[in-house]
C-alpha cells in the first residue's frame, strides 16, 4: 500500500526490480549446489517442474513484476516519467517487450543502455533501463567503449562478475558477485535523476510538486 501511495502521487518513478530469479548467470546443472536456471525465454514467467522451493521465489517474483507493471502504466497514463532497469541479459526484458509494447509503439516510452564502469564501479555490468517521459529521447547514458578488452574508463580489465565456464562468482565476504553488483553506484543513480529533474514544468505531472519515488 505505501508503494502504490508513493507511485500514485511521485513525479519520478524509480523501479529497481530484484534480478535473481531472471538472471542468465544462473548455470547450475541439475542436482548441483550451484543455482539453477529458473526462467527461459521460452518460459518467462518460469521453467516447469521447479522445485517447490524454486517455485515458491518465481511466483513471489512473478507477483512482484506483475504489480511493478501495473504501477509504470499508471505513471504513463498520469504523464509523469520513472525508469526501470535490470541487467541487459535479464529474462525479464522479455516480459516488458510484451506488456509495454504500445507504449515503446507510441513513443511513449523507450529503452536506453548504460555500463556500471561509466560510473566507477571495477566490473562493466551492461545494464538496460525502459524510460517513460513526455520525452524518452532526451535521456542519455555512457557507453563503455572497450579496446581490447579493456576498460574505456578505468584503462584495466573489468573485474567478472559471473563466467559461462566458470563457478569462481563468490566475493571474499561470501556473497555472491552478482549480488554485489545489485548495488548501483551513487554516480549513476544522480546522472539519471538529474536529467528527469531537468525536464520542463510542461512535460512533468500537472500541478504536482517534484518528487522522487524508488520502490
Amino acid at each position: 500500500r505505501d508503494a502504490d501511495f508513493l507511485a500514485q502521487r511521485a513525479d519520478v518513478l524509480g523501479v529497481e526490480l530484484d534480478c535473481s530469479t531472471y538472471s542468465l548467470a544462473r548455470r547450475g546443472k541439475v542436482g548441483s549446489s550451484m543455482p539453477q536456471r529458473l526462467r527461459s525465454r521460452k518460459h518467462p514467467w518460469g521453467l516447469p517442474g521447479l522445485k517447490p522451493a524454486d517455485q515458491n521465489r518465481v511466483q513471489s517474483s512473478n507477483y512482484q513484476t506483475r504489480a511493478v507493471f501495473r504501477r509504470i502504466k499508471a505513471s504513463i497514463q498520469r504523464g509523469a516519467s520513472g525508469y526501470l532497469e535490470n541487467p541487459i541479459g535479464s529474462i525479464l526484458w522479455h516480459l516488458v517487450r510484451r506488456a509495454f509494447s504500445r507504449e515503446l509503439a507510441r513513443g511513449q516510452a523507450a529503452f536506453i543502455e548504460t555500463d556500471m564502469c561509466c560510473y566507477g564501479t571495477s566490473f562493466m555490468k551492461p545494464t538496460r533501463l525502459l524510460i517513460w517521459c513526455s520525452d524518452p529521447g532526451s535521456i542519455n547514458l555512457p557507453r563503455c567503449h572497450m579496446r581490447n578488452g579493456i576498460c574505456g574508463n578505468s584503462g584495466r580489465c573489468h573485474e567478472q562478475l559471473s563466467s559461462s565456464t566458470s563457478c569462481k562468482g563468490l566475493s571474499e565476504r561470501g556473497q555472491w558477485k552478482t549480488k554485489l553488483g545489485q548495488v548501483y553506484p551513487k554516480r549513476f543513480v544522480s546522472k539519471l535523476l538529474s536529467q528527469f529533474c531537468r525536464l520542463p514544468r510542461s512535460m512533468r505531472t500537472p500541478g504536482s510538486r517534484h518528487t522522487t519515488s524508488t520502490l
